[in-house]
């Protein structure tokens, strides 16, 4: 109750806060001076009355006896309240001293209050040791003893003993007040800091109790992840495997349809009987056929590698008047038979942009072969427009248009309007969703507007600052640097690429965004101040003096070194002499053999499929001069005919039962007799479908490397091919 009282009184009276505190504080320290107080004064007490009771002075026993009263009754109220019971003990001592002086007429026990008043201030506070000193000032004055004469002096001397002891003892106590204080509000600090560190360790334990379920909850999550991804890898191999075996699957009855429908059409004469008139349109009509069929599967390859983010981009500032005037040359005999007209309608002032030509005239292509396929009257327009950011090319036809529900729709593969519509307008659903690919490689975006009945508009929007993303065009090492550096160049770190087959620095070009990529010479002029180069080494240790050269001449760039295969090392790992993909057409093959510059009379052609086989002699026979053909249906009778006949070209499939291809040219390029022949590769498998593939890396630096560089080169490179795993 008194803790409580004292407690309201800390919040009613702010101001007085610290001093309650230590009085609360001194309290505890009182209450154990107090518990060792009273069995004192029950000794004393009980000695007293033990002395004064056998006696003969009458009632002397009564006042030691009031004491031990009085001590049993503290003992009894100290368990509520020290200080009633402090105040017990000191007013039974004050009343025992009283009535000893009355009783005895001993003037000298009066000197016994002065203990007893300082006991008071120390244990109830200086009140009551002022009132105390009072109460016995009023008794030695008041008391009979001390009214005779003789007593005056003595009286006297009580009360300055009285009065000074009391004083002494405020004295005394009040410094010692100050600074138990000071002494309990540092401990109150300290008790206060020890519980925050407490509730702060507390709360350090449980956040890391949920930092180590969050760190597992990230590891479980990791591990996910990389089960996920090694899903998704192993999903796009698969995919990858499959695009290639269906795309050699495909190609090759393909090259065949192609073939031998090109040959009936173009090159009749070439049978001994004339082809009736009334199938010449049914041939003609399998020939486009398989053409489209043709052009499905690159569609397909294209989507293949677009996803499986295999296929780059030939970077370099483009004109898009120019892009669509070709498009409109491609596209232009198709609207004619259709009787349709084509407009280009583009701004003299249309500004270039960063891109890979080849693709956006693919796009714009595919564009107007769509609108051309759902367009039956009018025809269709090519138009542009330019802001600050974007180039919007756009395509408007006067066709059936696109319902409303499907617009969002028709850049999903293999998506149609309809079965009946597609019966009518044909189609494969590829287009627009290989365009829609091509446009968002560029950073761009295309979206189509249509009614029903109206016609549709397509909107292709290419970014104009294309700077971070894309690098100027590659040269060859003959261009003129002087020319080249007329032109604004971006800004990004120059990479330098020396390699004798300029494949190599296109590849970085397309893969390394936001560097100037440039193939080079050890003649390449000082102005142009590379960060990084690189050197493909082809046959290690042969080019080792040229990168020394290099080093010679960039003795602060880091130079890196990769034995990175090109096509022309894959030619000429293969041994051959040229490298055509399926299908062939008459025009690739006799280009083929033009670039050979050498008389060719007799070609070996070695396949185990006798179709293709009678197609390459077909083709052969239909030439201006028809060449002489010899046959072989496997590796082993080709090698066998060819020191046999000695033929001045040999046409070769790589995927043959028994002896492969492969075997039949290392076996070619190893006999001395034939190593001279040339040779010329046809497979239905092509060299973008493989996954290309560096068997070292490392760099080297005029002034060398210190141990912090090569600590943070490794620290990076390690990072980079753990990613990669």
């Amino acid at each position: 109750m008194e803790h409580q009282l004292r407690q309201s009184v800390l919040v009613e009276r702010p101001e007085s806060r610290r001093i309650i505190e230590a009085e609360l504080g001194f309290d505890k320290e009182r209450v154990t001076v107090l518990h060792l107080l009273l069995p004192l004064a029950a000794a004393l007490g009980f000695c007293w009355f033990m002395v004064f009771v056998e006696r003969t002075e009458p009632l002397t026993w009564l006042a030691p006896l009031g004491l031990l009263l009085f001590v049993g009754a503290a003992y009894v109220q100290l368990r509520n309240s020290y200080r009633q019971a402090a105040g017990l003990v000191l007013g039974g001592a004050l009343l025992a001293l009283l009535l000893t002086m009355q009783i005895s007429g001993n003037m000298l026990v009066a000197f016994g209050f002065g203990p007893l008043i300082s006991a008071g201030m120390a244990l109830l506070g200086s009140r009551w040791g002022w009132g105390m000193t009072v109460v016995a000032s009023i008794a030695v004055l008041g008391l009979p003893a001390f009214a005779t004469p003789e007593a005056a002096s003595l009286r006297l001397s009580v009360l300055v003993v009285l009065w000074c002891g009391a004083w002494i003892s405020w004295v005394t106590y009040r410094p010692l007040q100050t600074l138990m204080s000071w002494a309990w509000e540092y401990l109150r600090q300290v008790q206060s800091q020890i519980e925050e560190l407490r509730n702060s360790r507390a709360e350090l334990s449980r956040a890391l109790a949920s930092m180590d379920h969050a760190y597992y909850r990230i590891q479980q999550a990791n591990y996910e992840l990389e089960r996920a991804r090694q899903a998704a890898e192993e999903a796009r191999r698969f995919k990858a495997e499959f695009a290639a075996n269906v795309s050699h699957e495909l190609r090759t009855p393909l090259n065949l349809i192609l073939g031998f429908s090109e040959v009936i059409v173009l090159s009749p004469q070439s049978y001994d009987t004339p082809l009736p008139e009334v199938y010449r349109g049914d041939v003609e009509a399998i020939y486009r056929s398989a053409r489209y069929l043709s052009s499905l599967v690159d569609d397909v390859l294209d989507l293949s590698g677009i996803e499986a983010s295999r296929m780059a981009l030939q970077l370099e500032p483009i004109d898009l008047r120019q892009i669509a005037a070709q498009a409109q040359a491609t596209v232009n005999a198709l609207f004619t038979d259709r009787g349709l007209v084509l407009r280009v309608c583009l701004p003299a002032d249309l500004p270039s942009i960063s891109g890979d030509s080849t693709r956006i005239r693919q796009v714009l292509i595919n564009l107007l072969n769509n609108a051309a396929r759902f367009t039956e009257r009018g025809g269709v327009t090519i138009g542009a427009s330019a802001d600050e950011q974007a180039v919007t090319l756009s395509v408007t036809d006067s066709g059936i248009g696109i319902p409303a529900d499907k617009l969002d729709r028709v850049f999903y593969e293999f998506e149609q309007l309809g079965a009946q519509t597609h019966r009518r307008y044909g189609g494969s659903g590829l287009g627009l969703a290989i365009s829609k690919q091509f446009v968002e490689l560029h950073g761009g975006r295309i979206w189509v507007e249509s009614r029903v009945g109206e016609g549709s508009t397509f909107y292709v929007a290419l970014p104009r600052d294309q700077q971070a993303r894309f690098m100027l065009p590659l040269r060859s090492s003959t261009t003129s640097w002087a020319s080249s550096n007329a032109q604004r160049l971006p800004e990004g770190p120059v990479l330098l690429v020396f390699d004798e087959d300029p494949w190599t620095a296109r590849a970085l070009q397309r893969y390394l965004d936001g560097y100037r990529v440039y193939p080079a010479t050890l003649d390449t002029p000082a102005e142009i101040v590379p960060q990084a180069i690189l050197v493909n080494v082809h046959a290690p240790p042969g080019p080792w003096p040229q990168l020394e050269q290099v080093s010679a001449v960039y003795p602060h760039t880091p130079v890196f070194m990769c034995a990175l295969p090109t096509r022309r090392d894959e030619q000429h790992v293969l041994g051959a002499d040229d490298y055509l993909l399926k299908p062939v057409s008459r025009e690739q093959l006799f280009a083929a053999i033009e670039r050979l510059m050498r008389p060719i009379q007799s070609v070996l052609v070695i396949d185990d499929d006798p179709e293709f086989v009678q197609l390459m002699t077909r083709m052969l026979g239909a030439a201006p001069q028809p060449y002489r053909v010899y046959k072989a249906e496997h590796g082993s009778a080709g090698l066998a005919q060819l020191r046999a006949l000695r033929p001045d070209l040999v046409i070769l499939d790589l995927l043959m039962p028994e002896m492969d291809g492969y075997t039949v040219l290392r076996t070619i390029r190893q006999d001395p007799a034939l190593d001279t022949t040339p040779v010329i590769v046809v497979s239905a498998r092509g060299y973008d479908q493989e996954v290309v593939r560096a068997s070292m890396f490392g760099a080297v630096r005029g002034d060398g490397f210190s141990i912090g560089d090569l600590v943070a080169w490794l620290r990076a490179s390690i990072g980079a091919l753990q990613e990669r795993e």
